[in-house]
């Protein structure tokens, strides 16, 4: 039956011509084989008639329903929407279409629906009913959010990839400038030009050398280049070799290191290059975005079976809207506001790799700008303890 002949059939009361038979159980028969909700009302909006989809999806028993019957499935954010709409419609005639999200009985679960109807008006132009679908479009919702969700996450890291590739031509570019007026300086040939124009030389390679290193050991793990050399291991040992790399920058800085770690107790398996490599930038990054004069600590301990490492300062502290994402690439992980002192964003990103390749994991934690941030990494205790330090080493 065509939308034409139920409003013959419904509104004007005009049984159709021989040539179309029908008969008054075949409008409800057609409606229940249809997959969506379908439904009809009133001209004055009250609700009449519902089809076998609605009792499956509802609970209702046969014969229940009508008006009252919508706002215990509608979700409640959409009651008011949903309710404010439909009236309006049925003030002034237009057609109506709405997507609210309504309970499934048989889950308990939302889905969301796309509900349309459409006036039937007979030849004076009069509503003299209603008819309506509720089509489930719920997978199609959840798919477009998805997308969009992967959408927002591919714009952000484009963002931050911009943000890092300039941040990488800035702190490439100073020292580089900073050799090539050391050259200059050497052309000279003043003998008191040369000490100087050396030590900056070898500093700034320095530099640059550690930047080109960190790029090169995120791309190895990216890669899944990297092995690690794994060994049982005393984690006091590499507690004082990290503290050792450390010393010059806690030092300049004029930082109060306090360390609490036992001896011949906390024991890993790991490769002691990479571990150092985590805590020293853990420490110099506590360093860093501490003010001149601060506190730091580096504790150790063991509850059952795993170890932790807390790293803490009284620095620049982490903001809440910053510290779900320090850890992500290409977070400039800005504690101060001062972007020349915020690196290129790789190094948090490089630890949690390397922790995450020992088995660990690694958090932070802060109770915002200015008040100190906290890092703690989670290793797996060994199961077997490294053999006993040689005397002469000991």
């Amino acid at each position: 039956m065509t939308l034409e002949q139920a409003q013959r059939y419904f509104v004007d009361g005009q049984r159709p011509r021989e040539t179309e038979p029908i008969n008054e159980e075949q409008m409800p028969a057609l409606a229940d084989a249809m997959p969506q909700i379908v439904w009809s009302a009133r001209a004055d909006g009250c609700l009449d008639y519902y089809n076998a989809r609605w009792y499956e999806f509802t609970g209702f028993r046969r014969g229940e329903g009508g008006d009252e019957s919508w706002e215990p499935i509608l979700h409640p954010d959409d009651v008011q929407r949903c309710l404010d709409g439909w009236h309006r419609a049925v003030r002034t005639g237009a057609p109506y279409e709405m997507e609210c999200r309504l309970r499934d009985h048989r889950t308990g679960q939302y889905r969301w629906h796309l509900g349309r109807a459409l006036p039937c008006k007979n030849a004076r132009g009069m509503v003299k009913r209603w008819f309506g679908t509720w089509t489930d479009i719920h997978e199609q919702k959840e798919a477009l959010r998805a997308l969009e969700a992967k959408s927002s996450a591919l714009h952000e890291s484009d963002r931050r990839k911009g943000e890092f590739l300039a941040m990488l031509s800035h702190e490439l570019r100073n020292p580089l400038c900073s050799v090539v007026n050391a050259v200059d300086l050497l052309r000279t040939e003043k003998p008191e030009h040369r000490a100087w124009a050396t030590e900056v030389i070898a500093r700034q390679a320095g530099q640059m050398t550690r930047l080109i290193d960190d790029l090169l050991d995120l791309t190895s793990i990216d890669r899944g280049m990297i092995r690690l050399n794994k060994e049982p291991l005393d984690l006091a040992d590499v507690l004082d070799r990290a503290i050792e790399t450390t010393q010059p920058v806690v030092t300049q800085q004029q930082h109060q290191l306090a360390t609490d770690y036992p001896r011949r107790a906390l024991f890993v398996e790991a490769d002691p290059a990479r571990l150092e490599q985590v805590l020293v930038n853990l420490l110099n990054n506590a360093a860093k975005y501490t003010p001149a004069g601060g506190h730091l600590s580096l504790r150790a301990t063991r509850h059952h079976d795993e170890l932790a490492v807390v790293v803490q300062d009284d620095g620049l502290g982490i903001s809440p809207e910053k510290l779900p994402e320090i850890f992500n690439l290409f977070s400039q992980g800005d504690r101060s506001g001062r972007h020349s002192r915020d690196g290129l964003g790789v190094g948090l990103t490089i630890v949690q790799k390397l922790v995450e390749l020992h088995g660990g994991s690694v958090c932070a934690s802060s109770a915002g700008a200015g008040r100190g941030a906290e890092f703690t990494v989670r290793l797996p205790a060994a199961t077997t303890k490294p053999p006993p330090p040689h005397p002469c080493e000991a």
